[in-house]
């Protein structure tokens, strides 16, 4: 994946995230209201959210194994927090970041993501193309370490 195609990916994450988000207060709709005025015509381009991919970010961000950089994506991204917010956020949380190191934790976090979202995708196509009817697909580690014994259903012998 590259990089343009993962920035597009986590933009539209960013959006699928924030469309879910409950909304906490109500907004005045006399308070928004804009005279029109004539170069307000221009067509504003609206990209729509691609919730399956949405989806498979947020899978794929579950599937990091370390919280820390799970909340710095998530406050970063989604939250729009300041550094100095999520630093002390962070610290409640029992996690240690100093401001000069943020640069380089939150673009470790996200080659992290990166990373989780090609192993996803890498074995959803392993899945779909080199299954066997019947096969069990488990690690061997899940299976004690041995695959089942290979049954001929022709044989009676063997049932």
């Amino acid at each position: 994946m590259t990089d343009n195609e993962f920035s597009l990916l986590l933009e539209n994450w960013v959006r699928w995230s924030r469309s879910r988000r409950p909304q906490r207060r109500t907004i005045s709709l006399e308070g928004n209201w804009r005279s029109p005025q004539p170069w307000d015509a221009l067509p504003i381009t609206h990209v729509p959210v691609d919730k399956l991919a949405g989806q498979e970010v947020e899978d794929a961000w579950a599937s990091m194994r370390s919280t820390r950089h799970k909340l710095l994506l998530k406050w970063h991204y989604i939250y729009l927090r300041t550094v100095g917010g999520i630093i002390r956020s962070l610290r409640l949380h029992g996690y240690r970041l100093q401001p000069v190191d943020y640069d380089i934790e939150i673009t470790r976090a996200t080659l992290m993501l990166k990373d989780a979202l090609d192993i996803k995708k890498k074995h959803a196509h392993d899945s779909l193309h080199n299954s066997e009817p019947g096969r069990d697909d488990r690690p061997l580690a899940l299976c004690g370490g041995r695959t089942a014994p290979e049954r001929n259903v022709a044989d009676p012998a063997a049932a």
